[in-house]
């Protein structure tokens, strides 16, 4: 359980990258997010672990509190981003795609519910 987009984007590209074949043309795809909780109902990660004498302890140990360093940022980077588009609206903050001819983020987001009203 996640709710790190670098996590789920690191994860999707290693799925794509595994099941798609180079030689033909991409259409589309579609991503859909299922069985999803809240994140104080989310299982933990167990407290017990296997120890091993091949892994070195303490670099995992580090590269685990590196992690969670990056994930707590990127928590605190998100909020920002919500509550920048909360105070000013949703069009305050957009990625780059979003300026390119055909993308729609830009209207939708003065839309009510994303339709003409």
């Amino acid at each position: 359980f996640t709710s790190s987009t670098r996590l789920i984007v690191e994860k999707m590209m290693a799925i794509f990258e595994r099941v798609v074949d180079r030689n033909l043309q991409i259409r589309g795809i579609n991503v859909a997010a299922n069985h999803i909780v809240r994140e104080e109902n989310a299982p933990r990660e167990p407290k017990y672990e296997q120890l091993d004498i091949f892994t070195d302890a303490l670099a995992d140990e580090r590269r685990r509190e590196a992690e969670k360093a990056a994930c707590d940022e990127e928590r605190r980077l998100q909020k920002a981003l919500i509550a920048i588009k909360k105070r000013y609206g949703g069009n305050a903050i957009l990625k780059g795609m979003d300026f390119i001819d055909g993308a729609t983020a830009r209207e939708r987001n003065r839309q009510i519910g994303g339709h003409r009203a």
